[in-house]
């Protein structure tokens, strides 16, 4: 089955009155995002801010506290990130899909830039979902 991965829009305390056995995005909205977890973001983040690499990782902090080897985790997105996507036109998001193709951990994956270019259509899409909530987004993931 492989790793889930979804972006959700949520507030913390959403998230905490989730049913265990339910994924969020079957309650919440969300955006099935398999195939991109916390490292691809960081990188996506890395490009859209113009930050190193490090400091666009630990812009991702924690917010369950639970150790469970196979999840889920729920990482808050950094709003810059959201806010960049949303706000991106489509040269732009051109221009950050081919870069973002570029990168070892899109080349490890095997994706096309078509793909990519089409994962950061619907994750602008759902950006902008989440910027007229005025609701944080959230990476949740789980094996």
């Amino acid at each position: 089955m492989g790793i889930l991965t979804d972006l959700i829009l949520a507030t913390e305390a959403e998230l905490a009155g989730l049913d265990p056995d339910k994924l969020p995005i079957e309650v919440l909205p969300g955006l099935d995002i398999k195939g991109t977890g916390l490292v691809e973001l960081a990188t996506l983040h890395s490009i859209l801010t113009g930050t190193d690499f490090d400091p666009a990782m630990e812009a991702f902090p924690a917010v369950s506290d639970e150790e469970s080897e196979d999840g889920p985790w729920i990482f808050r997105c950094p709003p810059d990130l959201i806010t960049g996507l949303a706000a991106a036109d489509a040269g732009e998001l051109a221009e950050v899909a081919a870069e973002w193709a570029r990168t070892e951990e899109i080349q490890e994956a095997q994706w096309e830039t078509d793909q990519v270019h089409q994962r950061l259509v619907d994750m602008q899409a759902f950006a902008r979902t989440a910027v007229a909530s005025g609701k944080p987004v959230h990476l949740w993931t789980s094996l």
